[in-house]
């Protein structure tokens, strides 16, 4: 097949979306197929609301064996007004292309409505970024081809659709219930399209994988060595903000500490404002247990895999989690929260422990309990390691969606 991504964010970045998506591309590429990806020029997530950040030079480029083709994002002065105005152009889709989070890439949408590409399936994503799914639409229409898109939603916490309703305006949901099919992530996801009207036949959970070779041979001798670590590691992977749960698991490691426990608390990730702010106001005292690293490589977060005792990572906002996976494979335990796709991912009790967003004494009471039972902490990161082996492993995701493009070309999906 010959199949096009239309996506605001591409490789290099790496955000828990980008890696999904590199990992349909260059797993398909591998299986015969010719992808070629449509995306900008932005380096990073903050470049597609802040012209300060980093961007991509160059227009087209070959990675992993796939076609990149970049398009410059557009920063106007005045963005709400003007992308206000532009929504109500007498040109068909302005809705769609300028509605918020106002994200586009004029030269992209230009590049859907009058270049012709032939190609037998096009991919597009993801929520809330409607002008990149419009352009997905709209390439697919005019090649006479299947148009799948990929939601990637944020649940939210249960019986609290706020976090949801970001990606469920009408516009937006319009947009999707003309999709041919819908790739969800798991389950929970699936359920969340269902409700919003889609039938269950339009809906395929696909879900991310792991590439066991580019996961393992972390060393925690070395990550210990590197900072002076002597005691458990209680770590996240994660950028780092409120509905990532940062705050809340400091909160919960400070009752941790209070309780004469001994235990590291490593973050590793980009740091947003909110949390930059909140980590100034912490005493001295707190700080000298915290180690917050930012970004980092991939070689030294599989040395901190290696050498974590425990994830906790109490997001709301997460649509898959590929961290709790990486930590399965070093037969870790994890802690998540009961929101968004986590409920779906974790077995509470068998593989991780499951805790309400910020409820921080539950949280140090689950981090504590671990920290104390050794035995636990093994079992539990073993029957993790074993779910990712029997389930989440590339191969077996890519065996499935390929099986489901190809249904779908065939007119049997």
């Amino acid at each position: 097949m010959r199949i096009l991504m239309v996506t605001p964010l591409y490789w290099p970045d790496v955000s828990g979306a980008t890696r999904l998506l590199r990992g349909y591309a260059e797993g398909l590429t591998a299986r015969g197929h010719v992808v070629e990806v449509w995306t900008t020029d932005a380096a990073e997530n903050r470049y597609l609301y802040f012209p300060s950040a980093r961007r991509v030079p160059g227009k087209r480029e070959l990675h992993g064996g796939v076609s990149v083709s970049r398009f410059p994002l557009w920063h106007p002065k005045n963005k709400e007004q003007t992308f206000s105005r532009a929504q109500r152009l007498p040109i068909p889709g302005s809705g769609d292309v300028f509605d918020a989070p106002h994200v586009v890439s004029p030269r992209l949408q230009l590049a859907a409505r009058f270049r012709r590409s032939k190609v037998d399936m096009v991919i597009a994503g993801y929520l809330p970024f409607t002008s990149f799914i419009h352009a997905g639409q709209v390439i697919a229409r005019t090649a006479g081809s299947p148009c799948v898109i990929l939601p990637l939603l944020h649940i939210g916490e249960p019986g609290d659709e706020t976090v949801l309703a970001s990606f469920g305006r009408p516009r937006q949901r319009n947009l999707i219930r003309r999709a041919d099919l819908l790739l969800a992530n798991t389950e929970v996801e699936a359920r969340a399209l269902r409700r919003w009207g889609i039938h269950k036949e339009r809906i395929a959970v696909i879900g991310a994988g792991l590439d066991l070779p580019l996961v393992q041979g972390g060393s925690a001798a070395r990550f210990r060595r590197q900072y002076g670590l002597e005691y458990p590691i209680v770590f996240q992977i994660s950028t780092q903000t409120h509905d990532k749960g940062s705050h809340h698991l400091v909160e919960a490691m400070k009752l941790v500490w209070g309780k004469g426990i001994k235990a590291h608390l490593v973050m590793v990730g980009k740091v947003l404002p909110d949390f930059d702010a909140y980590l100034s106001h912490q005493p001295k005292e707190i700080l000298e247990h915290v180690y917050c690293l930012g970004h980092i490589d991939e070689e030294l977060k599989k040395d901190l895999l290696a050498a974590g005792d425990i994830l906790a990572m109490l997001s709301r906002a997460e649509s898959f989690g590929i961290a709790f996976l990486e930590t399965w494979v070093y037969g870790k335990p994890v802690v998540g929260c009961y929101a968004g796709s986590l409920p779906a991912l974790i077995r509470d009790g068998v593989d991780g422990l499951l805790v309400p967003f910020a409820d921080v004494h539950m949280l140090s009471e689950t981090i504590a309990g671990l920290l104390k039972e050794k035995e636990l902490r093994r079992a539990m990161g073993e029957a993790g390691r074993k779910k990712v082996l029997s389930t989440y492993l590339w191969a077996q995701r890519l065996t499935l969606l390929e099986r489901t493009l190809l249904s779908l070309r065939n007119g049997s999906c």
